[in-house]
């Protein structure tokens, strides 16, 4: 794509993402649950490197319980680009990415699926290597190795055998030794997202396809959980199996863009559809009424990939301390639209959560990091309490 056409790509997604604001999803219908009240549809994505015909005989039996979509247009370039699309919603070339990453960082609203979906209540995990090229590399010093590798804030858990099973822990009210097990009731059905980055073929990916089938049949979670099969690289369909009254509004006649399951995922969970992303959710039936956006005249230099920038140094108050109960704390970061993360576990493997809003502090070390997509994460900053 010639350089002008990338800088009025580039200048229109920026528009879209500081000035457009979301748009309205199609609500997530609510999935029977015979334990208790409704609640918004799980989702998984298994994202195969190699998914293409014939196919073995788990994947053929899945297909036949679901939908299979035919792919619009060719994916993109390379599996990591599709992840990338994926992630974004929005086409590799029109980030700026290339195979060595992102050229600059992308608008400012540009946040990734996992974490959308995190911030409006879902446990979420990437399972499988980290296969999309979006991250930048990481800065800090040493402490900086115990946060997040990747996205940050992204994934609840992360690593070869992360799925759902750890949301049933009470990460975000754990018990201490002072002050007990407060806080509101804990929710251990939390709805999830969970991703699985499949790179066996053949036999073996027949195998890891029907493994993760076999575990959400084994928990009781077919019937509330919409799963995705997903090529990375060809023209293999998309094959969907929509929970019981989702399905029946998704249109089964259509093709299928990589960019239209970014949407997809929010409209099941009920979150809004933010208006920089490309496609269109499978669940809205028909055509979308087209939208007339002026992209401006403004020019934007699409440069070379270069040293990405680091995301500043998150802060928090108070800065630790002595206190003689749980003091609330809020933290901030200087570097706009980014995203803290934050611990107070006193071991690694820590589990780092998602910032959004003051919390109590209930253990005695506190650890953030600050970061946003296209960013180097910030320096992991540390502050000490002492709390009677």
């Amino acid at each position: 794509m010639p350089w002008i056409v990338r800088a009025a790509a580039a200048c229109l997604i920026a528009a879209l993402a500081a000035a457009c604001g979301d748009r309205s999803a199609p609500v997530a219908e609510a999935v029977p649950n015979e334990a208790g009240p409704s609640r918004r549809p799980n989702i998984v994505w298994m994202v195969a490197d190699a998914l293409a015909p014939p196919f073995g005989q788990q994947v053929a039996e899945f297909a036949a319980q679901g939908v299979a979509y035919g792919a619009a247009v060719p994916t993109p370039a390379s599996a990591a680009m599709t992840r990338a699309a994926l992630l974004t919603g929005v086409d590799p070339e029109m980030l700026g990415l290339g195979a060595a990453g992102l050229a600059s960082p992308p608008a400012m609203g540009i946040r990734v699926v996992p974490e959308r979906l995190r911030r409006a209540g879902y446990y979420t995990t990437r399972s499988g290597p980290r296969l999309h090229n979006l991250s930048a590399s990481a800065a800090g010093d040493g402490d900086a190795a115990l946060a997040q590798p990747g996205l940050l804030g992204a994934w609840d858990a992360a690593g070869p055998d992360a799925d759902w099973r750890g949301r049933r822990k009470d990460w975000d009210y754990p018990c201490t030794v002072s002050f007990g097990c407060g806080g509101p009731p804990h929710d251990p059905e939390r709805p999830f997202f969970a991703t699985f980055n499949l790179t066996a073929s053949g036999a073996s990916l027949d195998a890891e396809v029907g493994g993760v089938l076999a575990a959400l049949a084994e928990g009781g979670l077919e019937r509330s959980t919409a799963v995705f099969l997903i090529g990375s690289t060809g023209d293999a369909p998309v094959i969907v199996r929509w929970p019981p009254g989702t399905g029946n509004r998704a249109a089964d006649d259509r093709l299928v863009k990589v960019v239209d399951l970014a949407p997809t995922a929010l409209a099941l969970a009920g979150a809004p559809v933010p208006m920089y992303m490309m496609g269109r959710p499978l669940l809205e039936p028909g055509t979308r009424e087209s939208e007339t956006r002026d992209s401006g005249t403004k020019e934007v230099a699409v440069h070379g990939a270069a040293a990405p920038p680091t995301a500043a140094s998150p802060a928090g108050y108070p800065t630790g301390g002595l206190f003689h109960v749980a003091p609330r704390v809020e933290l901030g970061c200087a570097t706009g639209e980014s995203t803290i993360v934050y611990t107070t576990e006193r071991e690694a493997p820590f589990h780092w959560r998602l910032y959004t809003g003051p919390f109590r502090m209930r253990f005695w070390t506190l650890r953030m990091q600050c970061g946003r997509l296209g960013y180097r994460d910030s320096e992991v900053v540390r502050y000490e309490f002492d709390i009677e």
